[in-house]
C-alpha cells in the first residue's frame, strides 16, 4: 500500500495519483523526460517517513492495452508499475499487435497476418505516454499454394488456397489438353487440326467422315521395295475387328478396300481415294507414280488437290469407298506423312 499524508508546510494532500509538488509557488513535474523516479523509502530519521519522501506516479491505462491509439497507459515509476530500477519509458518502445494473428494471402502464399503499430513512449507528468509513429502488416509462417492437376492454378483467396481451372482446350502435356471440367485427356492432334473435317472429291463417298472408325491404321511405310519396276511399295497395314467383306469390281477382280489420302489447302481439308486394295494386302506397289496419276493434273476430278513433293498428306483406309461400289461403311484413323 503506498503512503498517504500531507507534506509539511505546504498544505497538499498527497493522495495516491500525484502529478508534481508545489514548493515556493513553483510547480516541480514527478519526473523528467525519460527519468524514472525511484521508489518511495521512508527517511532514515523519521519513523513515519518523514517530509522527504519520493511520490511515485501511477497510472490508470492498462498494461495490456493494444489499441494503437495515443494515450497514456503506464505510470513512469510504481511498485506494481512495469519499469524497474534503472529502466525508462523508452523501453517500451518497439512493435505492438493490434488484432490477433489472421490467415492471408501474401501473393500466392497463404500466411498469418498481425497489423501491428510502432509505439515511441515518453514521461509526461509522470507517466509514460505513447504516440504511434506507423503502422504495419507483418506475415509469418507463409507456405505456397501448390496445386497438382496440371489444368488448374493455385491460387490463394482470403487467405486460403484454392484451384482454379484453366481454359479449355489449355494444353497440358503432349496430345494432352484441358477440358471444361479441368481434366486433363488426350486429344488427337490430327483431328484437333481439322483433318477429320475434310471435303471428300472425286466419285467418292461424300459421307465417308461420317462412318464409324472401326478400322485403325497402324503406320504409313514408304520406300518398301516393289514388284513393279522403277516403283516403290507404299504400305498402310490396318486391322478391323470384323471381316473384310469383299466387292466384285469386275468378273473376277475382288477388292475389299480403299486407301486415301487428305490434303491440306491453306485452311480447308480435301480427301480422295488413291486406289482399291485386296484382302490382307495392305499395300500398292505403283508408288510414287500412283499419287500424280490419280491427281490434278492428270485426272482433275479431284480438283483442287494437286501433287506437292515435300507437303505433309494424310492417309485413311476404308472399306470399299468409291461412288455405286459400297460394303460396310467403315473407316479407319489418319495417319500424315511427307509427300515423297
Amino acid at each position: 500500500m503506498k503512503p498517504e499524508r500531507a507534506a509539511p508546510g505546504l498544505g497538499l494532500s498527497v493522495g495516491a495519483f500525484p502529478l508534481a509538488f508545489v514548493f515556493a509557488g513553483v510547480s516541480f513535474p514527478a519526473c523528467a523526460e525519460d527519468q524514472v523516479a525511484t521508489p518511495w523509502l521512508p527517511d532514515a530519521g523519521s519513523s513515519d517517513g518523514g517530509s522527504d519522501m519520493q511520490v511515485p506516479a501511477e497510472t490508470d491505462g492498462d498494461p495490456g492495452d493494444s489499441s494503437g491509439q495515443e494515450g497514456a497507459v503506464l505510470g513512469c515509476v510504481g511498485d506494481d508499475g512495469p519499469l524497474g530500477p534503472g529502466e525508462t519509458c523508452s523501453d517500451l518502445d518497439g512493435w505492438y499487435g493490434l488484432s490477433p494473428l489472421q490467415p492471408c494471402c501474401e501473393g500466392n502464399l497463404r500466411c498469418s497476418c498481425q497489423e501491428q503499430a510502432r509505439r515511441v513512449y515518453s514521461c509526461q507528468s509522470g507517466q509514460c505516454v505513447f504516440t504511434v509513429a506507423e503502422t504495419r502488416t507483418m506475415t509469418s509462417e507463409c507456405e505456397e499454394c501448390a496445386q497438382n492437376n496440371p489444368c488448374a492454378t493455385s491460387v490463394c483467396q482470403q487467405g486460403e488456397c484454392a484451384a482454379a481451372k484453366l481454359p479449355a482446350g489449355t494444353l497440358c502435356g503432349p496430345s494432352h489438353e484441358c477440358n471444361s471440367q479441368g481434366q486433363c485427356i488426350e486429344y488427337d492432334p490430327i483431328e484437333k487440326e481439322g483433318w477429320y473435317s475434310a471435303k471428300p472429291v472425286g466419285p467418292v463417298a461424300s459421307d465417308v467422315f461420317s462412318w464409324p472408325q472401326n478400322i485403325t491404321l497402324q503406320e504409313i511405310q514408304l520406300h518398301l521395295p516393289s514388284s513393279q519396276p522403277n516403283r516403290w511399295r507404299i504400305g498402310f497395314p490396318s486391322v478391323k475387328p470384323t471381316d473384310w467383306v469383299e466387292c466384285e469390281l469386275a468378273p473376277g477382280n475382288y477388292a475389299v478396300g480403299n486407301w486415301w489420302i487428305i490434303q491440306k489447302i491453306e485452311n480447308a481439308f480435301y480427301a480422295t481415294t488413291m486406289d482399291y486394295f485386296r484382302k490382307d494386302s495392305f499395300w500398292n506397289d505403283w508408288a510414287p507414280n500412283i499419287f500424280w496419276d490419280h491427281l490434278p493434273p492428270n485426272d482433275p476430278k479431284p480438283a483442287p488437290m494437286t501433287y506437292v513433293s515435300g507437303a505433309t498428306y494424310g492417309l485413311m483406309v476404308t472399306t470399299v469407298a468409291r461412288a455405286g461400289n459400297l460394303t460396310t461403311n467403315e473407316r479407319s484413323n489418319i495417319l500424315l506423312f511427307t509427300m515423297p
